[in-house]
């Protein structure tokens, strides 16, 4: 059989290739032994399974679950609208984003670890979010491709606060994930920037040198006086997999702490939303499908449950179509639903053009009508469509239509 694509956590499996012909009980045996249960197979290329689903199937029935996790939830309404907190939050991202990288590079040149300025970028961090999430959850996701390690630890730490906060952490523990969130990979800062940055597969070698990370990041922040339980066991446990293949320890269950288990979560979807040296970015809508489709083997099913509540499958910031063929992006939730956003519609796909933009509100009544209908995701990039542009400050474009 042609094996097209496996469901596994990245850098999970030991192929160099993510697509390959498997012809012998020893390849099997190979996958499994790494964690993978599951695999798509091109029937074009290699033989058949009769009795199987479809990937179209699976998609239809994945987004199905996610529909009715998603209806359950309501989101609280935001203290200011996102507009008024997106220049606020910009400042924070920015300052953030020096934080991160001047810490990193004072480890590579042999320095201790200060944690002062980190200690304040927090609590900005939390601040921002308690007034509008969104904004700075929206610009963390707006990153260019070179500055995938530092943009990634903020966008960790903002995801890590966010969802403390919808789970009733204590302001506390709420900041102390934050910190985690930021120091997650610090491991990784003395690991060759030609490793961290290859374009294609890592050897035996890079992968083992890699994968020992967790333990060099918890050693670093013992080292620099940071002794919290919780931000110590992110940085330990946030490869750690629900079914023990994770690493660094193999921990199975309930062995890895809440923390941990949190932790995985959020550092695999920021992950599969990033554009990193050898893997496009995927749109929120189909991260949330992947990581729901492996949650029963890598990540606690409940805790999987309660992220897909809070970052929801149409976060701000998607580009979503309409059954009309318009596109618009998602900039924010009126009324709280999540299945129901507001749309900043920017493109025809009927007339292949642009359109000038306009906002439509789809929890309102008057604009349940046939047309309108979300119909799925869309990737910004195949529209030539800059995102950027058209989120900039998240101005209000006048009446809702």
């Amino acid at each position: 059989m042609f094996i097209a694509k496996m469901k596994c956590s990245w850098l999970q499996h030991p192929f160099l290739k993510n697509s390959f012909y498997v012809s012998a009980r020893k390849d099997i045996e190979k996958l499994l032994d790494h964690g993978v249960y599951e695999v798509y197979i091109d029937t074009t290329k290699g033989l058949d399974v009769e009795d199987s689903q479809t990937e179209a199937e699976v998609k239809d029935s994945l987004e199905a679950n996610l529909g009715l996790i998603a209806a359950e939830n309501r989101l609280k309404p935001e203290k200011v609208p996102i507009h008024e907190e997106y220049g606020v939050a910009l400042q924070i991202r920015d300052e953030a984003l020096r934080t991160v990288a001047g810490v990193m590079q004072q480890i590579k040149l042999g320095n201790p670890l200060k944690l002062e300025q980190t200690q304040a970028i927090i609590h900005r961090m939390i601040d921002s979010v308690a007034r509008n999430r969104n904004a700075l959850l929206t610009l963390c996701r707006l990153r260019q491709k070179h500055e995938y390690t530092y943009m990634h630890c903020i966008g960790v730490a903002t995801l890590m606060i966010c969802f403390c906060e919808t789970l009733d952490f204590s302001r506390d523990e709420i900041h102390a994930a934050g910190l985690a969130g930021l120091f997650h990979d610090i491991g990784k800062s003395i690991i060759p920037d030609a490793i961290l940055d290859k374009a294609g597969p890592l050897d035996d070698e890079e992968l083992s040198l890699l994968r020992v990370h967790p333990v060099t990041g918890k050693r670093l922040l013992q080292e620099s006086g940071l002794e919290h339980p919780l931000i110590l066991m992110v940085a330990q446990q946030h490869h750690e997999r629900f079914d023990g293949s994770g690493y660094p320890d193999g921990l199975k269950g309930d062995d890895i702490s809440t923390i941990g288990q949190i932790s995985a979560i959020v550092d695999v979807y920021d992950a599969l939303t990033s554009t990193r040296a050898y893997k496009d970015a995927l749109e929120p809508t189909a991260a949330i499908r992947e990581i729901y489709e492996i949650s029963r083997y890598y990540f606690n099913p409940r805790i999987t449950e309660h992220f897909i509540k809070f970052i929801g499958i149409y976060p701000v910031g998607t580009l979503l179509r309409m059954a009309n063929g318009l596109l618009g992006f998602v900039t924010d939730f009126s009324d709280g639903k999540l299945l129901e956003p507001v749309l900043r519609v920017v493109y025809d796909t009927r007339r292949n053009c642009f359109v000038s933009p306009y906002d439509v509100n789809l929890s309102k009544h008057a604009n349940k009508k046939p047309g309108n209908e979300i119909i799925g995701s869309e990737d910004p990039e195949k529209w030539h469509i800059d995102r950027s542009l058209f989120l900039e400050e998240f101005r209000p474009l006048g009446d809702l239509r």
